[in-house]
């Protein structure tokens, strides 16, 4: 917050490791500015808890949105910068706020296999790449806006695994002809046994459905 170089002291814990970010408590003049009290931080914790002096870029296109099944929720990368002179962070992953944009994410990423796992093996099947649903003309295409109209209508809006489990719940053949019509003609007869496997894996745990990623975010909690 201040326009002067600031300085490390040399007998500062923190002085030898040369952070890239920290905060301290005040500033004391003796013959520079010295930091008193610093902390070394990581980018993404300011982003976390500081927030408000944030500024977040618009959606990116590239890295593609995409789906988190330990948290439920779709999600797209933003560039954040921090405070006044705008410091350039890591790309973030934010909440898709738009309805249409995160409905359409849900959809490719569950045909991607990123909610259910048992679509990862049958995607070889498909008749067309589940990423064509985030191409700007994709909802022109019938097989495309079937499943995004039937996704999101008036009275839901089926975006994360949870609204999928009600949904069903309610009705246990929703969305069985639109997801059918992404496959070959010559499928249909596993396609059953897909759609009973579907059912079965949307009730488990996230940590039962993707152990590999909750054992892959536990090491990288503990890196940090």
């Amino acid at each position: 917050m201040v326009k002067e170089p600031v300085f490390l002291h040399r007998w500062s814990s923190v002085a030898k490791s040369a952070p890239e970010f920290l905060v301290y408590s005040e500033l004391l003049y003796t013959k520079r500015p010295y930091i008193h009290s610093a902390t070394s931080v990581k980018s993404d914790w300011l982003v976390k808890y500081a927030g408000s002096l944030c500024t977040f870029s618009a959606p990116l296109a590239d890295p593609k949105p995409c789906y988190d099944p330990l948290t439920d929720q779709v999600f797209c990368w933003v560039i954040p910068t921090f405070g006044p002179h705008l410091w350039q962070f890591p790309l973030h992953g934010i909440p898709i706020k738009d309805d249409v944009h995160r409905v359409a994410v849900f959809a490719f990423s569950l045909l991607e296999g990123h909610v259910l796992p048992c679509l990862r093996s049958v995607r070889k099947f498909m008749v067309a790449s589940p990423g064509s649903i985030l191409r700007p003309e994709a909802s022109g295409h019938r097989r495309v806006g079937n499943l995004l109209n039937k996704l999101k209508t008036r009275l839901r809006i089926i975006d994360s695994c949870t609204t999928l489990s009600e949904a069903w719940n309610e009705n246990p053949r929703e969305l069985h002809a639109e997801i059918l019509d992404w496959f070959q003609e010559g499928f249909s007869g596993q396609f059953e046994e897909l759609w009973l496997e579907m059912h079965r894996e949307v009730l488990l745990d996230p940590k039962e459905r993707f152990p590999k990623r909750v054992k892959r975010d536990k090491k990288e909690k503990y890196r940090i």
